[in-house]
């Protein structure tokens, strides 16, 4: 995975739980320019929504060690904030372009959960939605 498509989505990440742990926050009118701006680069660059979920999954698919399940629910849960908020910004097209890349990614997850095991209940980092279910498999 290239490092500056990964930096980009885990910046997003960062955002989304930062929003959901100060909900206000969605309110400034610097989060609409982020996205305003950001804008451009997504379009131009096609291959980020709908590669990044298949770069996760070939990530992931060598044997594992310790955190990567952390850091697979931080990328799972960085698609899913991607996903989120770019609805109703310049970039509404996202969701539909990676859904079925998505649904790839969640088979996936569940079986790794199913073979690593998943994580504690209480191992979700601050700012996870109760629906991202991944960071609770295979005890959701």
């Amino acid at each position: 995975m290239h490092p500056m498509v990964e930096n980009f989505m885990l910046a997003i990440y960062h955002l989304g739980t930062a929003l959901e742990q100060d909900p206000a926050l969605r309110d400034h009118a610097e989060i609409a320019v982020f996205f305003h701006e950001i804008e451009p680069g997504i379009r131009d660059n096609v291959m980020l929504p709908e590669s990044y979920p298949q770069n996760v999954i070939a990530q992931y698919q060598t044997t594992w060690e310790g955190g990567e399940w952390e850091q697979l629910c931080r990328l799972r849960s960085a698609i899913q904030f991607l996903v989120d908020l770019t609805r109703g910004t310049p970039i509404t097209d996202v969701p539909s372009r990676i859904h079925v890349e998505i649904e790839d990614v969640d088979d996936h997850l569940r079986r790794w959960g199913e073979r690593e095991g998943g994580l504690h209940a209480d191992a979700a980092d601050p700012g996870i939605p109760a629906s991202h279910w991944w960071w609770r498999y295979p005890e959701s």
